[in-house]
């Protein structure tokens, strides 16, 4: 159980560190953003970092994430962030997939 509790800890604050690196003060033309907790996020960056993390995971474990995204079991509050994870499964997955087959 404690080990549980150490790993959900450094996800979490993982996640906070990627949304700290994303976070927009004023939004700038041609950028997608997204809104999470009342703040606005880089939309594009994150999806990029959030791949880069998902890069050490097996295509397997990836592709069970993304079903479980999709399916609804993993539900947060915030849609949007939702719809940033999804996005960047399917990078982290087609990345895995381009390098696995060439």
């Amino acid at each position: 159980m404690l080990m549980g509790l150490i790993a959900s800890l450094i996800s979490y604050f993982k996640l906070r560190s990627r949304l700290k690196q994303c976070l927009l003060t004023s939004i700038p033309k041609n950028v997608e953003v997204f809104e999470y907790k009342g703040k606005i996020y880089d939309r594009v960056k994150f999806v990029l970092l959030q791949s880069d993390a998902f890069a050490n995971l097996k295509l397997k474990d990836l592709e069970k994430l993304l079903n479980e995204y999709e399916s609804g079991l993993v539900k947060s509050k915030a849609p949007d962030l939702d719809i940033a994870f999804i996005d960047a499964c399917k990078l982290a997955i087609s990345n895995k997939a381009r390098y696995t087959y060439s």
